[in-house]
C-alpha cells in the first residue's frame, strides 16, 4: 500500500510538468509498476510469535520467507535456481542456507538413485 502511494505521488509530481509524452509515461508506469506491486502475496502471523522467538519484525519476516522457500525446495516444488532467485541470493548462498537447516542440496528420490546405481 505504501508503494502504491509513493507511485501515485511520483505520477502526480511528474504530471505537474507533463507533456503528451508524460501522459504516456504515466500510463506505462501505472500498467507496469502497479501490476507488479500486486504480484506478491502476504501471509499474516501474530506479532506475539516474533516476540516469542525474540526476533524483530523484519528479521521474523525474512526468516518466514526463507523457511517457506527452503521447504518448497525440500518438497521438490521449486528448483534451487528458483529458490535462490526468490531470496535474491546466489545458488551458493542458498546451499549454505540449506546446510544451516540440515537439508540436502541434492533432491534425488530414492528410486531414482537405485535406478541410477543399477545403470552405472
Amino acid at each position: 500500500m505504501n508503494i502504491s502511494r509513493n507511485i501515485e505521488k511520483l505520477i502526480h509530481k511528474h504530471n505537474a510538468n507533463t507533456t503528451k509524452s508524460g501522459i504516456l509515461f504515466e500510463k506505462h508506469l501505472r500498467n507496469n509498476i502497479m501490476a507488479t506491486t500486486n504480484d506478491y502475496l502476504s501471509v499474516s502471523f501474530p506479532a506475539s510469535l516474533a516476540w516469542a522467538l525474540k526476533m524483530k519484525e523484519k528479521e521474523f519476516e525474512n526468516e518466514m520467507k526463507t523457511l517457506s522457500i527452503v521447504k518448497l525446495f525440500e518438497l521438490g516444488k521449486i528448483s534451487s535456481g528458483n529458490a535462490s532467485s526468490l531470496l535474491n541470493i546466489n545458488k551458493i548462498d542458498f546451499v549454505e542456507i540449506l546446510a544451516r537447516y540440515q537439508i540436502s542440496c541434492i533432491q534425488t528420490k530414492e528410486d531414482e538413485l537405485i535406478e541410477d546405481f543399477k545403470n552405472a
